[in-house]
């Protein structure tokens, strides 16, 4: 058994049901506040011998500035392709130069304001994001040497910038990558906030399956099983996992988010 983060089960979520249906191998990329992400390799999620396979946020890019990531690194992805990222370095290139944008009369702005008037043909927002999808293209070209996935998935709230977003992020990945990867993918999520979730109820159904059949019950006595499903919803109270007497497990949400799996890999 093993708890896995919301990334993870997204991933996992977008590989069975959602943008990476249909592929053994794919790279599923979270654009929120920060850059998470799932790596599934021949259709296993790939943890790691630390259980932080899929960070691909702290992957090292070649931005000049190496801004300082809250990991203690410098240079991470995350602080220039997440939400806040894209806005710090919308900030940062409107403080270095006089270039006119929309953007200059708005006190405070969000992602999805550069993405708006990059679409209005603000040219400075148009600029700023060319070099936010090389800055996210890179990290991923060099993700993909060493995973080889068939199809690259974005999610989080920034793939609600939708083609733009993709479409961008695919043309300089082109740029950066190595040439056995050519014929990589690119897709949207498409299950939302409903990823992690998906897979949750599938692997709760797999868990009663097993744990009805004789082999199962060889493995994990009843007891030992509900103490460890109780200690994860006490610990993480966005989901709730409780054992029947009669050996059924029965997962219910607090709330739309699925931060913590337990499951059978």
């Amino acid at each position: 058994m093993r708890a896995g983060n919301d990334a993870n089960c997204a991933a996992l979520g977008e590989f069975w049901k959602g943008g990476g249906s249909g592929c053994r191998s794919a790279i599923f990329v979270t654009l929120g506040t920060g850059i998470g992400g799932g790596v599934i390799v021949d259709g296993r999620l790939l943890t790691g011998a630390h259980g932080v396979g899929g960070e691909l946020g702290h992957i090292e890019i070649s931005a000049p500035d190496k801004a300082p990531c809250t990991c203690g690194k410098r240079g991470c992805v995350e602080q220039y392709a997440s939400a806040n990222g894209i806005v710090r370095v919308t900030k940062k290139r409107l403080a270095e130069s006089d270039e006119p944008s929309c953007l200059r009369a708005m006190e405070h702005f969000a992602c999805k304001d550069v993405f708006d008037a990059a679409r209005s043909g603000d040219a400075f927002a148009v600029e700023t994001l060319e070099q936010v999808f090389d800055y996210l293209g890179e990290a991923l070209a060099d993700a993909c040497c060493v995973c080889d996935p068939e199809r690259i998935i974005l999610g989080g709230g920034v793939s609600r910038a939708g083609d733009y977003l993709l479409r961008g992020v695919e043309r300089h990945f082109r740029l950066h990558m190595f040439h056995a990867c050519k014929d990589t993918q690119f897709a949207l999520a498409t299950l939302g906030n409903d990823a992690g979730m998906c897979v949750s109820a599938a692997c709760s159904a797999a868990l009663n399956t097993e744990y009805r059949s004789k082999r199962w019950l060889t493995k994990c006595n009843h007891n030992a099983l509900s103490k460890f499903l109780h200690s994860i919803s006490k610990s993480y109270s966005c989901s709730c996992f409780s054992l029947t007497s009669r050996g059924r497990v029965d997962c219910c949400y607090k709330d739309q988010f699925s931060v913590f799996l337990v499951a059978l890999f």
